[in-house]
Order: structure tokens, then C-alpha cells, then sequence
């Protein structure tokens, strides 16, 4: 993948305020020897779901998408990347688990939250505090059943205005409610068990990107924050954060930043 994100690198004294939402974005195909440095941070059951991959392209991008989770991560709690463990629950959302040592590190386990996507070539990592976080990542290839999919799980009111698009912004429209709608039905952990049409989110160009309501609910939809990612050509992506008045700060997972905050964790 030869695009680059306009996202920054992250600076020396990266911090986490309680009003923040640090976003990450990272490509995944990378050298042989990073890959088999991310390997090596891995945990066993890490490892084992990683060969469970048919192709080896999806092996590859899977064990760097952990191992940079595992980087990041370590960034925060002042730990190294392969000391900790993830629990999940039972619709697959991992978090920390609780039994990190807190005595070598400086925030809790408790206290941050996450959450990870990645499609094609491409990761993006969502960090805060406390907050319920989800977010969402897709490639933006043409698909022959948009329509299909957008009539059965969207909202009456979010197909009706996806119909209405024009022919040229169907696509984009479609990943922008679909980036946003998972994003929050990752964020309250429950996937796909979560019924996709019992909410609305806005998706329309001149949208500001936001919950609508939940069950005819608007002060629920109102609870939480939603924005918009593009962070390489062709991908479109959403995060969805517990709270409002949040502010987002984007960074790049890149080789050289790592090193320089692993020297300072150090």
C-alpha cells in the first residue's frame, strides 16, 4: 500500500485526558521481519487464532493489527506490548484483563477502554478513558448488493434517504451509515445480536455525523459521540464514544514514533 495518512505522528509526551479520544491509524503490510516482530509480542491463543487463516496475506495482517494494538496499548500503560493479556466478552469485544500488574504501570487496566478494526490493508485503534468506544473501518470497494443490504438492515428512514442518493454517491453514503452504525453496536459490545435497524445515524454529505436516536429514543442518541474517518484513499471509516463534548486526536502508527516513545517509556 503505497498511501499515506495525513494523520500525525504521535509526540514524545503522549498523554490521555479524560475528554479525549486518540485514534490510530496503521498499515498493515509491512517487511517480513516486522511481521515476525509482531509475532513475537503475541500471546499464545493470539497465535493459534492467527493460523487459523486460510490465506497467508490474512495471517500476516492479523498478527500486525494485534501486535500494533499490543504497541499502542503498551504506550499508555507504561507496560511492554507482550506483558498483558485481553479478555473478551461474550460477543467477542476484547478489553484488559484485570489481572495486569498494576504496580509497574500508571493507569489501571480499568481505566482505558479500546477497540479495534481493520479491513483489506489498513488498521484503525480507538483509545479513551472509561468510555464505552467502537469504531470501524471498510474498504470501499464497489459491492453489487448495497441496495440489498441497505433495505434489510438499515433504518426505514436511513434506507429511504440511501435510496435517494444519487447513482454517484451511493457507495460513499452507504459506508459512511455502515462504518457508523457498527461502530456503535461495537461500542455497547453486542455486534450484530444488536438489531441494525432500531437506530438512525446521519450519513448524508452535509451531515454532521451523529446518533439520531436509539429505539425512537433522541436523549439516548444524544449520549454518545460519532465522527467520521478517512484516513487513506479509499477507506472510510467511524467511531462511536460514550460522552460528549469529546475531543479526537489522530495519530499514525508508524516505526520511527514507536521507537522514539519506547525510549522514553524505557
Amino acid at each position: 500500500m503505497k498511501a499515506t495518512s495525513v494523520w500525525p505522528v504521535p509526540p514524545q509526551d503522549l498523554f490521555l485526558a479524560e475528554d479525549e479520544v486518540h485514534v490510530w491509524s496503521g498499515i498493515l503490510d509491512v517487511s517480513e521481519s516486522l511481521i515476525e516482530k509482531f509475532k513475537n509480542l503475541l500471546s499464545e491463543d493470539e497465535q493459534s487464532r492467527a493460523n487459523r487463516f486460510y490465506f497467508l496475506k490474512d495471517k500476516n495482517r492479523f498478527i500486525v493489527a494485534r501486535g500494533m494494538l499490543r504497541k499502542i496499548l503498551s504506550f499508555y500503560l507504561g507496560t511492554k506490548p507482550n506483558t498483558f493479556q485481553f479478555q473478551y466478552s461474550q460477543y467477542g469485544k476484547p478489553s484488559l484483563h484485570p489481572n495486569l500488574n498494576e504496580q509497574i504501570s500508571p493507569l489501571k487496566s480499568s481505566e482505558i477502554k479500546f477497540n479495534v478494526s481493520h479491513s483489506n490493508a489498513i488498521a484503525l485503534f480507538g483509545i479513551t478513558k472509561y468510555r464505552q468506544i467502537g469504531i470501524d473501518v471498510e474498504y470501499t470497494k464497489p459491492l453489487p448488493d448495497t441496495d440489498k443490504v441497505a433495505e434489510r438492515f438499515f433504518s426505514f428512514q436511513e434506507n429511504l434517504k440511501y435510496q435517494q442518493l444519487p447513482k454517484e454517491q451511493k457507495l460513499t453514503g452507504f459506508y459512511h451509515c455502515w462504518t457508523r452504525k457498527e461502530a456503535f453496536i461495537k461500542a455497547i459490545g453486542e455486534g450484530l445480536s444488536y438489531p441494525l435497524d432500531q437506530f438512525e445515524v446521519s450519513f448524508l454529505p452535509n451531515d454532521k455525523p451523529c446518533i439520531k436516536h436509539i429505539q425512537n429514543d433522541k436523549a439516548q442518541g444524544e449520549a454518545w459521540s460519532l465522527k467520521a474517518l478517512e484516513p487513506y484513499p479509499e477507506y472510510i471509516g467511524a467511531i462511536a464514544v460514550e460522552g460528549r463534548n469529546l475531543r479526537f486526536v489522530q495519530y499514525e502508527f508508524q516505526t520511527g514514533s514507536t521507537s522514539n516513545l519506547e525510549r522514553r517509556k524505557g
